[in-house]
């Protein structure tokens, strides 16, 4: 999975050994697990597109919501 090769990665930057903890690695990195990251981006994503900073193919797929 992306996460295994994400975990192999930050080991051989920070030359960690396999049986130590990888969170306290990916946080002297500051990346987020893979998880989170892609539910970072998308988050970001609409705030940028909500708030007009963000391309406008992505900002005009963004309706905000109108209660009836």
């Amino acid at each position: 999975s992306l996460q295994l090769v994400q975990n192999t990665a930050a080991r051989i930057l920070t030359r960690s050994k396999k049986y130590e903890h990888i969170t306290p690695v990916l946080a002297s990195l500051h990346w987020l697990p893979i998880k989170y990251r892609a539910d970072y981006k998308v988050l970001l994503l609409t705030f940028k597109a909500v708030n007009g900073l963000a391309p406008l193919y992505l900002t005009e797929m963004i309706a905000p919501y109108k209660p009836t």
